[in-house]
């Protein structure tokens, strides 16, 4: 099948050209025009590579295999993310509600992270650094948001309409129709009178994914420098440590009117 790319990447590599002929002169190179387009990708790109633009990238290709390498963890099993309920979506979830005593000195009530931050699956075996940059290649930052129960009860009915987002600390009740019916933090039923605190992404605490109330939500905490994807990796790193490998939560959040929770 022939795909092409845009003008901008065609751009791209005119200017990598460019630069890798300036590798082999003591003279900078002089762009006198440039030229956009749309170029077919196909198998006969392959039969005559540009061996200057091979060099340019085997230079970085080998110094970025040397960081991604190295092994941090271990899979059990592989782990999804194509949905609410799916483990890689739901372990997630888990890492950030629990990462808030370690970063903001208290527990998070709830965790909350929209699907579509998580980019890949996990395979089964050895977890690279590789891998998880291509399931979490943003840098999403870390943060704590203290919602009223009635903020939250709202929180919770956009998430079983949308169905993009995986909850951690919680279970969702909902009919056919993606209308909450019921909701339990910590086992027991939301309080509107209460307070809760939620751990999620700087994404979504911006209202995104249209989860609109975490937008208007204004006691919020981001702990300086700490990262999902930092995050990610402590949690593996610290399982490692143990001896111990990911594996996929059992517990589904999210459940229709005619399911229980297992």
């Amino acid at each position: 099948m022939k795909r092409s790319i845009n003008p901008r990447l065609t751009l791209i590599y005119s200017i990598a050209l460019l630069l890798s002929a300036s590798c082999t002169s003591s003279r900078p190179p002089v762009i006198h025009s440039l030229t956009g387009g749309r170029l077919e990708l196909t198998a006969a790109l392959d039969a005559a590579p540009d061996t200057a633009v091979q060099r340019l990238v085997h230079t970085y290709k080998n110094r970025i295999d040397r960081v991604m390498s190295p092994v941090i963890g271990r899979a059990a099993v592989p782990l999804t993310a194509d949905s609410m309920d799916s483990p890689l979506s739901l372990l997630v979830a888990d890492v950030l509600r629990e990462a808030a005593v370690r970063h903001c000195g208290r527990k998070a009530d709830v965790g909350i992270i929209n699907i579509g931050a998580i980019r890949s699956a996990l395979p089964a075996g050895d977890i690279t650094l590789r891998h998880l940059y291509e399931v979490l290649p943003f840098d999403n930052r870390f943060c704590v948001l203290t919602l009223s129960g009635s903020q939250l009860r709202e929180l919770f009915a956009a998430a079983v309409r949308e169905r993009s987002v995986a909850v951690s600390g919680c279970t969702l009740t909902a009919d056919a129709s993606g209308h909450l019916l019921a909701a339990t933090v910590g086992g027991s039923p939301l309080d509107d009178t209460c307070t809760y605190r939620v751990a999620t992404i700087d994404y979504l605490a911006e209202g995104n994914s249209r989860m609109v109330v975490l937008g208007t939500v204004t006691q919020k905490e981001f702990p300086p420098g700490v990262y999902l994807r930092d995050l990610f990796a402590d949690h593996l790193s610290s399982l490692r440590a143990a001896g111990d490998s990911l594996t996929a939560p059992s517990q589904r959040r999210i459940l229709l009117q005619s399911e229980t929770a297992p």
